[in-house]
């Protein structure tokens, strides 16, 4: 285009209007250069290169009185060439239309609604936000109208409860039309409010600018949060690019003519009517109307009740308070508007013999639609429960008919009937999605995969993963997101995120909790939540199976902040948010106060969650808002402020949040998946992501004295046995002890140690005395190949042996010491001389070199 105006607009300069054939001539000429393109495949492609045409002429000829013009269209003066450069109203009648194949696709194939209530609902939603892309969606579905309308150009004032006067510039010669009334979807005083926010954000910044300098500079913000907040309720057509216009032109007239519509018009009449549509009004044949109302959109959508159906119902609200007829349809005299004249009749005997029906359960109609509503918006703060109710439904299916297949090395025909499985599976949860914004599709496959990774399967659904090392169900091979899918969540999940807005002083208020807590007995709870903040540990932990202590970098260094942690004697090293030596006294005054170690954990929540609850919320209510859909405050402060913080003030910078989170929280299943969109989407899932800081940097603390890194690795050398890790405690009675006792003297063990004492000291004194005391076993399995299922098999067998297993090193015991020679190498403090039973050989000590 660049040439063709470089050539084009120096011919066009210096002509007026004594030379307005020569102008004409120049102007058709080049209209039919452009038409006789050989790459020009359709007529409509013919639209963009001549809009942007004629605002280049605008832009570069000043008017004057020898080359101008007045449009009578639009009265107003414009550049002679612009007379000519134009297609007739036909041609773009022609151009904009579409072919009778996409008519037909149209007509047969209309593009769902499902969930019309969730909908308006999520109107009701964007326009509360202060985000103001999400306005601009939100007023657009409430009233049909275009973004620089609402931007810039419109004129809203209210009419009705439910009804706005509109007054906005119509087409590119910015020419303001008479106030026309459109219905709004909520409430009037809502969309003017939301209006208002708008208009004040941008201030004067649209002032002098044209309308497609305004379109360019906010449509891809609007489009983008269109996307992102209606795209799951919304179908589009596979080649749609403007989701915007869909909106406004398609989903809105449809919405309102369900809602608002009455019987004595004609949908499409009613559509044109609210949406100014001057050309379908005076349209005087059934054909162009018909050509018009495809070009707007006006059958795009159906409506589908809750069956499945469509729902050709219209003014279902009508009758409800507050909910008033347009007043251009008031007065109708018993006509029909808009419905050609072969329908008028039929349309007068469905008002006749629904009438009398429509005034007996008018009433009760708007209370259903009602109570539907409210329901919808009560649903939406439950949508997530459902969500994962149906989901753990799902669940039990699919693991189930995996099962009914088995897994071979090589794959073959079983593998192919689990993949078609998943797929279908994938397919229900998209569909599921689509119709409930309450839960993504990524958030449910990872949910999903989080089960499968922790149920115990099938042992011929298992598979062998060369990447990870271990085996797992068959399901995670399949069941998977895109990449791209796994980002999208978390640029959708960091949106989300609750500010946390003064951190310190949540540190600062968690510290004086425990300084509280140590000097008065009865204010334990203030010493649980101090401990949740400052260490990321749940009631259990705290109260029952942790054991906590200080570490130290040498034995002449003060304490860091940094303790680590024994939960069944396996060791987690984590960062405190103060001086470990204040959070290690204060959990022992609370073990000492109230030790739940043999106590029933149901016990423990129940007589003692209630009181740090109410500790929680009443020290930190002000400070850490509760993300939506959450109730209570104290598993939020241990299980998502304290990630949020330790990442903010202990995470080296080059290490990736969800890495650091697996270390310190001892979570190695965030790091099961390779990658890192999947990572986080994991971290999200189990609530590690809830909350976000002003200060987005990491590791602001590593620079302070005695303040030490965590490094990462140390998860992934515990993640190689994690999969399978289990420890089990042997405890030896009196009697075992006593037996081991005698057979230790029948050996000499310790005899020989005490000769190699200095000389003087007593043998008695040195010698180990006497069964005094208990002794407790615990065996360490760690899964380093095995099939989970052989795992699972062994550990319970040594769990329900445990009892035995005294007895039985007992008995080994002494019949190893009668045998005599397997003893030799594992007591080296023993000379083979002083072995009481037996005359072994000498024990050789082996030399360095051999």
């Amino acid at each position: 285009m660049q040439e063709r105006w470089e050539r084009l607009l120096p011919m066009l300069a210096p002509l007026g209007c004594a030379q307005e054939e020569e102008i004409k001539r120049i102007c058709e000429a080049e209209l039919e250069l452009w038409r006789r393109r050989p790459s020009l495949k359709r007529a409509s492609s013919l639209q963009k290169p001549l809009t942007e045409t004629r605002h280049r002429i605008r832009e570069t000829f000043p008017l004057t009185q020898e080359n101008c013009w007045c449009n009578p269209k639009s009265g107003q003066k414009e550049h002679l060439s612009l007379k000519y450069l134009n297609f007739s109203t036909q041609e773009w009648r022609q151009m904009a239309a579409a072919s009778e194949r996409e008519v037909q696709e149209r007509r047969e194939h209309p593009l769902p609604l499902a969930r019309p209530w969730e909908l308006i609902g999520k109107v009701e939603h964007l326009l509360q936000s202060n985000v103001w892309p999400q306005l601009v969606v939100g007023i657009g579905l409430a009233t049909g109208r275009g973004l620089v309308e609402i931007l810039h150009t419109g004129h809203f004032t209210k009419k009705s409860a439910y009804s706005l006067l509109v007054a906005a510039p119509m087409t590119v010669y910015e020419v303001m039309s008479d106030p026309f009334e459109v219905p709004t979807l909520v409430e009037a005083s809502q969309v003017l409010a939301a209006v208002h926010r708008v208009r004040q954000f941008f201030g004067n910044h649209f002032q002098g600018l044209r309308r497609r300098d305004v379109s360019q500079q906010c449509l891809s913000h609007i489009q983008e949060a269109a996307y992102k907040q209606v795209g799951n309720l919304v179908p589009l057509r596979p080649l749609a690019r403007n989701m915007y216009t869909s909106l406004a032109h398609g989903v809105y007239p449809r919405l309102a003519a369900w809602l608002y519509c009455p019987l004595t018009v004609d949908t499409w009449y009613y559509a044109a009517t609210i949406q100014h549509h001057q050309k379908f009004l005076e349209a005087t044949s059934a054909e162009e109307r018909s050509t018009l109302a495809q070009m707007a959109l006006y059958d795009e959508y159906v409506v589908l009740d809750e069956h499945g159906s469509i729902d050709e119902r219209r003014g279902i609200r009508l009758g409800e308070p507050g909910v008033e007829v347009l007043e251009v349809f008031k007065q109708t005299d018993g006509r029909v508007h808009g419905v050609p004249q072969e329908k008028r009749a039929r349309a007068q005997e469905e008002m006749q013999r629904d009438d009398g029906q429509e005034r007996e359960d008018g009433k009760g109609r708007a209370q259903r639609d009602r109570e539907r509503r409210s329901q919808v918006r009560a649903g939406e703060k439950e949508g997530k429960t459902l969500a994962l109710q149906w989901l753990e439904a799902r669940w039990h299916w699919l693991i189930a008919e995996m099962a009914e297949y088995v897994v071979d090395e090589g794959g073959g025909d079983e593998e192919e009937e689990i993949w078609a499985i998943c797929e279908a599976e994938m397919a229900q949860w998209r569909a599921y999605c689509r119709q409930n914004q309450s839960m993504s599709y990524q958030e449910m496959m990872m949910r999903t995969r989080l089960v499968l990774r922790t149920c115990l399967p099938a042992p011929w659904n298992e598979r062998w993963n060369e990447e990870a090392g271990e085996w797992e169900h068959i399901g995670l091979k399949y069941l998977r997101c895109r990449e791209d899918e796994w980002e999208q969540m978390r640029q959708d999940w960091q949106d989300r995120r609750v500010l946390l807005p003064d951190p310190e002083l949540i540190v600062a208020r968690a510290k004086g909790l425990l300084s509280r807590g140590v000097m008065e007995a009865e204010a334990w709870p203030d010493l649980v939540v101090g401990i949740a903040v400052l260490t990321g540990q749940g009631l259990m932990a705290i109260l029952k199976n942790g054991v906590s202590h200080r570490r130290r970098r040498i034995p002449s260094c003060s304490e860091m902040q940094s303790m680590t942690i024994l939960f069944f004697l396996v060791p987690l090293r984590i960062p405190t948010l103060v001086r470990a030596d204040l959070v290690v006294e204060a959990w022992e005054r609370v073990r000492e106060r109230v030790d739940g170690t043999q106590v029933d954990e149901q016990v423990l929540r129940e007589q003692y969650g209630p009181r740090v609850c109410a500790s929680a919320t009443e020290s930190f209510r002000d400070l850490v808002p509760l993300p939506a859909g959450e109730r209570e405050l104290f598993p939020a402060l241990h299980g998502s402020v304290y990630p949020c913080l330790a990442t903010h003030y202990y995470c080296p910078p080059s290490v990736e949040s969800v890495d650091y989170l697996a270390t310190i929280c001892h979570d190695p299943v965030l790091l099961a998946d390779s990658s890192p969109g999947a990572r986080f989407a994991c971290a999200a899932v189990c609530n590690y992501m809830e909350y976000r800081l002003e200060d987005e940097r990491k590791g602001i603390w590593l620079e302070r004295p005695g303040v030490p890194i965590i490094e990462p690795g140390w998860v992934a050398r515990e993640r190689e046995g994690a999969a399978g890790h289990a420890v089990i405690e042997v405890e030896f009675d009196e009697e075992e002890i006593a037996a081991l006792d005698e057979i230790r003297q029948q050996m000499g063990f310790g005899f020989a140690a005490v000769r190699m004492t200095d000389r003087g000291e007593n043998e008695g004194d040195a010698a180990p005395g006497g069964a005094a005391g208990t002794l407790h076993l615990s065996m360490c399995l760690r899964n380093q190949g095995l099939s989970p299922v052989l795992y699972e098999f062994i550990r319970r067998g040594l769990k329900h042996l445990r009892g035995s297993v005294a007895e039985f090193v007992t008995v080994c015991l002494r019949e190893e010491m009668l045998e005599g020679l397997k003893l030799q190498q594992p007591f080296e403090t023993m000379a083979s001389s002083e072995l009481r039973a037996g005359d072994p050989p000498q024990v050789t000590r082996q030399r360095p070199h051999e």
